[in-house]
């Protein structure tokens, strides 16, 4: 952004934000991260994130993301030990691709009771399956899910995310196939992922889907959770009927524009991982949605010219 947050405002939206979802914060969490990561939130792209988890499980998210970071959010979170390496899969996946690969930009994402949760890592170059499945540090269940993605069209991978609370990793891609315009696309990959199938009305909806996560862990062989994200929601289309906690969310979450987007994903999973919930992200500085847009534009250029690239 051109001009500087006052990171007072930001703390003061985060802990409103916090409330309407219901959900337990800590001041001094809050307090500590923008201590550290003050100057990337007063200067960067900014986003704030609930979901319609039960209240218990419900967390409330901030998250800053950065074009040509050249790996600043996991350098000052090691130095600054709010990440400790655990020796873990999880700790091993962003060094590896931060070596392995050259980024767009990076982001990071915080909870208001637990600190650093994930960095978000956006390759320069649109990546295939076959190239993803390189980096040595991916949960090997990746692997079993080959046929599976290129039977569902699922070709374009523009982003991964490493989960340090939730111990697991998101790797997105961008939805561009055709079959993803119609509903029956949705109940047939949901239904042999043996997830929930929701109404007709939802899979109408998530006929709009531009980017779809898949989530994996380094203990179990299946796709833990996938979620489909839309974004072309503000304050006045967002449906009223989804949910009680969407609607409060969406028309009295703070925002530093005054017609703020909003990006909804339709999260699916088994019972053991909560099930079937929304996740409703507010463009919280105004430029959080044109700055996806703009990754995804360069990243399929880039893409086009290398023709996906190989690790």
């Amino acid at each position: 952004m051109n001009t500087a947050i006052d990171l007072h405002q930001i703390q003061s939206d985060i802990i409103t934000g916090a409330k309407l979802a219901n959900v337990e914060y800590s001041e001094s969490v809050i307090g500590q991260i923008l201590d550290i990561f003050g100057d990337k939130f007063s200067q960067q792209v900014i986003d704030l994130k609930t979901t319609t988890k039960t209240r218990k499980k419900r967390g409330f998210y901030f998250r800053y993301l950065e074009e040509n970071s050249h790996g600043f959010a996991w350098e000052r979170a090691k130095t600054s030990k709010i990440l400790v390496n655990q020796n873990r899969a999880v700790d091993r996946l962003v060094p590896e691709i931060y070596d392995t690969l050259s980024l767009l930009a990076d982001g990071v994402d915080f909870e208001v009771n637990y600190g650093l949760t994930k960095i978000w890592q956006f390759p320069k170059t649109s990546l295939s399956v076959e190239a993803a499945l390189k980096i040595s540090s991916l949960p090997k269940s990746v692997h079993l899910y080959t046929e599976f993605f290129n039977k569902y069209h699922l070709d374009i991978i523009h982003l991964f995310a490493a989960d340090y609370q939730n111990n697991s990793m998101n790797l997105y891609f961008t939805i561009v196939h055709p079959d993803y315009k119609t509903p029956q696309l949705y109940r047939n990959l949901l239904s042999e992922l043996n997830f929930e199938i929701p109404s007709y009305e939802v899979l109408e909806i998530l006929t709009q889907t531009g980017s779809m996560a898949f989530t994996f862990n380094w203990t179990s062989c299946a796709i833990e959770r996938l979620c489909c994200y839309i974004g072309g929601f503000n304050r006045k289309n967002t449906p009223k009927n989804i949910d009680p906690l969407v609607t409060t969310f969406v028309q009295n979450c703070p925002s530093l524009v005054t017609d703020p987007d909003f990006i909804l994903g339709w999260s699916f999973g088994s019972k053991e991982s909560s099930g079937t919930y929304l996740k409703m992200e507010i463009d919280y500085s105004g430029n959080v949605v044109s700055f996806f847009y703009k990754l995804l534009k360069d990243s399929h250029t880039t893409n086009q010219q290398s023709n996906l690239i190989s690790v």
